[in-house]
């Protein structure tokens, strides 16, 4: 008795009927249901900045425990597509659950995995149908209908882009 986990090509997709295997390639394994973790898929450009060690948001609503916290303990080192059809280039990310919440869980059960890889306390930060490009390079219309260059920082989870310099607090931006 136990469940089985089928292997993955080299693409990161699951094996098929009928698929050629190389040496050294796992095609099945046993998983051991008391060692249950969390494994997921993260965009490079975020993996990029994820330790080793670093603490993690667990949901898991059929559990129906709410947050646990989790720990990342294994990080890909292949970046690979998401899949056959898509462009977007991820890397595996596995994280452990606490020791006494493994009882109530089940293989396969969905989870939401939270990790912060940045946090910027008091960030300007501008919608991207706020901006507009002249001659290649961003900036914003304030009050007065005056056109303002910035500096573009990375993108917040809220698909804000920050802006690094440009802007002060309480100006008010054209959207």
């Amino acid at each position: 008795d136990g469940l089985v986990i089928v292997g993955t090509n080299r693409e990161g997709q699951k094996l098929d009927t009928n698929e050629q295997v190389n040496p050294g390639m796992i095609v099945v394994e046993l998983a051991n249901e008391k060692e249950l973790v969390i494994q997921a898929e993260v965009p490079e450009f975020v993996a990029s900045r994820i330790e080793l060690g670093q603490q993690a948001a667990i949901s898991i609503d059929a559990a129906g425990s709410g947050e646990i916290s989790g720990e990342v303990i294994e990080l890909g080192s292949v970046v690979r597509r998401q899949s056959q059809y898509s462009q977007a280039m991820v890397r595996d990310v596995t994280v452990s659950l606490p020791s006494d919440l493994i009882p109530e869980l089940r293989s396969g059960m969905s989870a939401k995995l939270d990790i912060v890889v940045d946090n910027r306390r008091s960030a300007l930060a501008v919608p991207e149908n706020a901006l507009v490009y002249r001659d290649g390079k961003p900036g914003v219309i304030v009050r007065g209908d005056e056109w303002t260059p910035v500096t573009l920082g990375p993108t917040s989870s809220a698909g804000m882009y920050i802006v690094e310099d440009g802007l002060q607090p309480g100006m008010e931006v054209g959207l």
